[in-house]
């Protein structure tokens, strides 16, 4: 898992603006990273939930 500074601070910010109307628990844990090639999390849960799109993948930052 690789996230980028700049999808950290993109997942906090959206973490404390987002709806929690739509959300399933007053609480809730959602999965944060950038949009890595072959990633093997899920982050479907947290676009839905908080709005949250990773915007860099390590990959394209090494090439």
């Amino acid at each position: 898992m690789w996230l980028s500074n700049r999808d950290h601070v993109a997942v906090i910010e959206r973490a404390v603006l987002a709806d929690s109307a739509r959300w399933p628990d007053p609480g809730i844990v959602v999965n944060g990273m950038s949009a890595n090639q072959g990633m093997l999390w899920d982050v479907e849960t947290t676009r839905r939930l908080i709005g949250y799109e990773p915007q860099d993948d390590i990959w394209r930052q090494l090439a």
